[in-house]
């Protein structure tokens, strides 16, 4: 879904560099239509076993991600890297196959 390179143009694009905002946002854009159907149907999943789900018509997607701090500096001065990336917001599948999962009375 996210590689390296596409943070890397992630980071360049919130500096300020807008070639770097461009292609960021061109693959984005594919990544959307690639993975934005199939995430919205686990999301409706999930949606669907709450309570509340009647009136849900809608899934906003959002991916985040969190850079890792190597084993050997656990006291990095650096904090580690940060984005978030939206999918979209997909129409909520009503035809998904349910888990069991989340429902509220699987977990008591």
């Amino acid at each position: 879904m996210g590689t390296e390179g596409q943070h890397e143009l992630y980071k360049l694009c919130t500096a300020g560099e807008q070639p770097a905002c461009a292609a960021f946002d061109r693959e984005m854009d594919a990544n959307r239509r690639t993975y934005g159907p199939r995430l919205a149907r686990i999301a409706s999943s999930f949606c669907l076993e709450t309570e509340g789900a009647a009136n849900v018509t809608h899934v906003a997607l959002r991916m985040r991600t969190v850079g890792i701090v190597p084993w050997s500096e656990p006291q990095a001065s650096t904090p580690p890297s940060e984005a978030t990336y939206d999918f979209g917001v997909h129409p909520l599948a009503r035809d998904v196959a349910r888990t069991g999962l989340y429902l509220a009375e699987n977990h008591p």
